[in-house]
This record gives C-alpha cells, sequence and structure tokens, in this order.
C-alpha cells in the first residue's frame, strides 16, 4: 500500500540526500502531468494549493467592474488569493451558493457574463463534494473570454480530469490529498500561453541552469538571466532539493495503477450505498446529472457537527467537521469490516438528528 510504500523511500532517502532528488522532482513532475494529460513542461511544483493560485492572481489582471467567479463556502485557498486581488483593482468577487437541486454546474454558467474576468472553481466542492462538470462551465467561460482556474485538490486522483477536454487557464493540486502524497508538495497546471508570464519568486531553481549550483566567472557570482523551460519557471524554490518529491512518487505510480476512474467508481458506489442508508434529509444533495462522488457530506441544518465528530471517534471512526456539515471520505485501503463500523457508527450517531425537519419545512 501507499502507506507502506512512503516509510521505505523516506528511509532510503535519508540516506542518500543528493543530486537523486532533482531527478525525483522531474519523475513526480511527470508522474502528476499523465494523470491529467498534460507535458512535464505544463506543471510547476509548488508548496501549497494557496501557492498556486497566488501564482494564477499574479498572472491575471483585473480591473473595475470585472467580476471574479467564486463557489461559495469553498475552501480559503482558492478564495483569499483573489478577494486580496480584487481590491485594489476595484474587481468584485461573486460567490455562487449550491442551489437546492445540487445542480451547481448551471448555477456556476449562469453566473458568467462579459464582465467576468475569472472563473474559480474545484471539481468537486470542498464541503460535501459535489460533482461540477469543469469541461461545461470552462467552455462557457471562454465565450465570454474569462479565464478558468481550478483548484483540484478535492478531486485530482480521486476523479479523472482530462486537461484536452476542460483547457483550464490554471490548475492547482496538493498533493497530500488524493494524490497520496506529503504536505508541502503540490502541481500547478500553467497553459503554455502564459509560460512567459513574470513567477512568483526568483531562484536559481528557477534559472537556467536549474542545477542549484553557483556559477562564477572568477571571483565574480554570475546571476542567471534565463528562466527554465516550461512553467518550471513557477517552481517554489527548494523543493527540487527536497525530499517531498521522493516521497510523493509511490502515491503518484500508485494512483497510476488504479486510476482515477477505477477509485471514483468504488468511492462513488460505496457513497451510494451509504447515502441510501442514511434519512434523505440529513444527506447534502449531490449533482442529480453526476450523482454522489468520492466524498459525503451530511448536513446538520442549524446545528454543529463537532460533537458528532466526537461521537465517531469515539468509536473508531474519523469524519471531517466542516461547520454545520459533515465530510466522510473512506478510500480504496478501507476494508469491508472499516466500512460496516463506519455505517454503524453514523447510525448511532446520528440519532438525534433523524427526525430534523427537511429545509424549507
Amino acid at each position: 500500500m501507499p502507506l507502506r510504500s512512503v516509510d521505505l523511500e523516506l528511509r532510503g532517502a535519508a540516506r542518500s540526500w543528493d543530486a537523486s532528488c532533482e531527478e525525483a522532482c522531474e519523475l513526480a513532475r511527470g508522474l502528476f502531468s499523465t494523470l491529467i494529460g498534460a507535458t512535464p513542461d505544463d506543471i510547476a511544483v509548488v508548496p501549497s494549493t494557496a501557492y498556486g493560485i497566488a501564482t494564477a492572481c499574479k498572472l491575471t489582471p483585473l480591473s473595475p467592474g470585472r467580476q471574479v467567479v467564486l463557489m461559495a463556502n469553498e475552501h480559503p485557498s482558492n478564495v483569499m488569493g483573489w478577494l486580496q486581488s480584487c481590491a485594489p483593482h476595484g474587481a468584485e468577487p461573486l460567490f455562487v451558493p449550491k442551489p437546492p437541486s445540487g445542480e451547481w454546474t448551471s448555477e456556476l454558467i449562469a453566473a458568467l457574463s462579459e464582465r467576468v474576468a475569472v472563473v474559480c472553481f474545484a471539481p468537486t466542492h470542498w464541503l460535501d463534494g459535489t460533482f461540477i462538470d469543469s469541461a461545461a462551465v470552462a467552455a462557457q467561460a471562454r465565450r465570454f473570454g474569462a479565464r478558468v482556474v481550478i483548484d483540484g485538490t478535492q478531486s485530482i486522483g480521486a476523479l479523472p480530469f482530462d486537461i484536452a477536454a476542460v483547457l483550464p487557464d490554471f490548475l492547482v493540486a496538493s498533493g497530500y490529498k488524493w494524490l497520496l502524497g506529503p504536505a508541502g508538495l503540490s502541481y500547478l497546471y500553467v497553459n503554455p500561453q502564459y509560460h512567459s508570464g513574470a513567477p512568483f519568486e526568483n531562484s536559481w531553481g528557477n534559472r537556467v541552469p536549474a542545477s542549484g549550483c553557483a556559477q562564477w566567472s572568477g571571483l565574480d557570482l554570475i546571476y542567471p538571466g534565463a528562466y527554465a523551460r516550461g512553467a518550471r519557471r513557477f517552481d517554489a524554490a527548494g523543493i527540487a532539493k527536497s525530499l517531498l518529491p521522493r516521497l510523493a512518487i509511490p502515491g503518484l505510480r500508485q494512483i497510476h495503477q488504479w486510476t482515477p476512474a477505477f477509485v471514483q467508481e468504488r468511492l462513488r458506489r460505496r457513497n451510494t450505498t451509504l447515502a441510501a442508508a442514511l434519512p434523505p434529509h440529513l444527506v447534502c444533495k449531490p449533482s442529480p446529472r453526476h450523482g454522489y462522488t468520492h466524498i459525503l457530506g451530511i448536513d446538520l441544518g442549524g446545528n454543529d457537527s463537532a460533537p458528532i465528530v466526537e461521537s465517531l471517534e469515539q468509536r473508531g471512526v474519523l469524519a471531517s467537521s466542516r461547520g454545520n456539515k459533515l465530510r466522510v471520505s473512506s478510500h480504496l485501503w478501507n476494508t469491508a469490516e472499516d466500512i460496516e463500523l463506519l455505517h454503524d457508527a453514523l447510525r448511532i450517531a446520528l440519532q438525534p438528528w433523524r427526525h430534523l425537519p427537511s429545509p424549507g419545512e
């Protein structure tokens, strides 16, 4: 399993930290690019989703009266950068709420207009895993000349994604989620039309030669002027010299072996079964076109989900509290016994909320 292989990689890496780290970085870059149908030249290695969004913000001009379309209650990492960018340029953030039907795709498309400069969204929402048709939203955005920025942290690795079908301007995904890698390493896809843009930071690592070795002319240090090839100019300093890419490789290889389509099919079927066993008014409405995904949301109305999280932990089940929502996300390594425990623990923990009125009652 990935966790064991990462442990072995860490032990080996600790004994052989050298230029092989840079080779590992290129391998991780290539594995991620293949996963989404891009090329290694289109991928920058960055420390976080927030860093990737900051790069997209830096490369995206805003002006008074323009709008940035965002999904309501999305993760701060893909929202706060845009809020900061909008303010000094007189642009307006426009938050699109989840509709009662669960059809978020249509709501995002309806929010697009000639005023929109950027639409930033996720293929599955952070809170409850609601599916969004990335290709449909991106296609409509292009009709209005708006840029498309995608946060794939909650989906890449567990949901198929094809760059050629979506054609985003930027896509970022943190490696520690469904990519089964370590925290501190993320991947930023940059559409080739922006490869000449100014990076967020400058270092030896994103210049030529990108070896991290000092170049000298006699006693004088030479500061390289040319950037590294493609999206490598957007690499964050230090990552290529760290152990993080080596630790990311086993997880990326595991996903390639499983395939995101297989992961999605298995987890989607599992969550559909779980949702059917719960009171309908407690289950977050999925997309009517796609159904459930690899993340299942439980909605407690006006109630805090933290007590339920504590109840589940007492029974050996870990889940995430997101305000009034409970987020459940198992994976392929969970056994049948794990899933049975989850069902039983949820049934007991949710007992006090089983007779909540449905929304709107």
